[in-house]
């Protein structure tokens, strides 16, 4: 009876063996097939679905190796049900190619966080990570004079002819506020790793602390040129914040801040200064975008359930809510507010799962940052602080624009939900280890 029971065991073993070195080899390459899916279906167009389908076919790999698609985090729970509303958007949608596009940028950015969080475990691949991620932050960045629109007033006038043609065989162009905007909310996170990079060997951090400056120069320089007046401002509300998180004595000048504000209102000032930091060529100033706010609330109660589709505002907002002060020749992408066009987009349903999910990660970001500051490890702490003044960053802008939402690069927007998520669950697996 013993005998067969351990032959049994042993062939339950040769059994198993294949699965978890599959696993194994499955680990090690799966950032690198999402990265190169995630790209191909970003760049080409044409191969859109190509890459959706792709990345579906990891996933299922990923559930029958594992058994799970993600490791367990307070997120997934919102972001798996806000997938659930993709299909939805797509039924209701009267652009369906747009809708299509936005959708497969969504899926894209899911995706990435999918592959943080299932592959990020340790501290040496979240070094590989940071250092991943901002090398294609300075690669964006030198990039950015072939990949952002030159229409009307160039953003770099100083190229020479012969770049700028170049530049224009480009199929497809990424707006200056959009690059700027999605970017800068990685930007505390560059800075974080110049500070306190993270790694055991010098050499490491140094590797780290030389691409964050490089990245974060080159992050203020695009902010700077592409006059990207609305991420001023959410930097300058977020650097007061993050100054008072490091040195809490900062908040007992909290009455002359209050001081200071109640002048900028009695002198008109704020109006002055929302004219100058929301006033735009093509809208005409802070009473166009007032007007676009206005109407995109108008359609979050017309579609209250399923919302107008992904994609739909651009042509259908205009035929349904006229504008008055902005031609009809002026196009309006957008809602120019994060919130309103997910509730354009999704309706109130897709807009309380996002808002719940900004909530829940702004609460994993500061949770890891008390955790990781209680047991003395500064690296990872400025990392998890980095993270929430991310959040709260994109939250900011997202009050005057919507550049984090349905676009391209919006998929790094989503390398701050996993970062949190990981930095929660590496928290969470310290505090149970001791």
């Amino acid at each position: 009876m013993t005998s067969e029971t351990a032959s049994s065991r042993d062939q339950g073993r040769l059994r198993r063996r294949p699965t978890a070195e599959a696993a194994r080899y499955f680990d090690a390459v799966e950032l690198a097939l999402t990265a190169a899916l995630v790209a191909m279906l970003v760049a080409l167009s044409a191969l859109l679905w190509v890459g959706v389908a792709g990345i579906v076919i990891l996933w299922l790999l990923r559930w029958r190796l594992h058994g799970r698609l993600l490791r367990p985090a307070p997120a997934n729970w919102l972001v798996l049900p806000f997938l659930a509303l993709l299909p939805l958007t797509l039924w209701v949608s009267l652009t369906p190619d747009a809708s299509r596009t936005q959708v497969a940028y969504l899926f894209a950015g899911v995706a990435v966080y999918v592959v943080i969080v299932n592959w990020t475990l340790g501290e040496m691949r979240l070094w590989w990570l940071l250092a991943s991620l901002l090398t294609v932050l300075v690669l964006a960045a030198l990039a950015s004079p072939f990949l952002v629109e030159q229409s009307g007033t160039p953003v770099f006038p100083w190229l020479p002819a012969a770049v700028v043609a170049v530049a224009r065989k480009f199929p497809e162009r990424i707006n200056p506020n959009v690059l700027s905007g999605t970017t800068a909310t990685l930007l505390p996170v560059c800075l974080a790793l110049i500070v306190r990079p993270l790694g055991n060997e010098p050499r490491r951090r140094w590797v780290l602390r030389v691409l964050g400056l490089a990245a974060a120069a080159l992050i203020l320089g695009l902010v700077f040129v592409m006059q990207a007046r609305g991420v001023w401002l959410a930097l300058a509300a977020v650097a007061v914040v993050g100054v008072c998180v490091r040195w809490p004595k900062v908040l007992q000048t909290l009455p002359l801040w209050v001081a200071a504000g109640w002048v900028v209102f009695a002198q008109g000032w704020f109006q002055r200064l929302a004219f100058v930091t929301l006033g735009d060529g093509a809208l005409g100033g802070f009473s166009s975008r007032e007007e676009i706010w206005t109407r995109a609330a108008q359609a979050v109660m017309d579609f209250p359930l399923t919302g107008m589709g992904m994609g739909a505002w651009e042509r259908v907002g205009p035929l349904l809510y006229p504008y008055t002060n902005i031609g009809f020749a002026t196009t309006v992408p957008h809602a120019h507010n994060l919130f309103l066009q997910v509730g354009v987009d999704l309706g109130l349903p897709g807009l309380v799962l996002f808002l719940a999910m900004l909530g829940i990660n702004l609460w994993m970001g500061w949770h890891a940052y008390s955790a990781h500051r209680r047991r003395n490890n500064p690296a990872l702490a400025a990392l998890s602080l980095a993270v929430f003044l991310g959040l709260l960053l994109a939250i900011t802008h997202g009050m005057v624009d919507a550049v984090t939402w349905g676009t391209k690069p919006a998929i790094l927007t989503w390398t701050l939900y996993g970062l949190g998520a990981v930095l929660f669950l590496g928290a969470e697996e310290a505090a149970a280890t001791a």
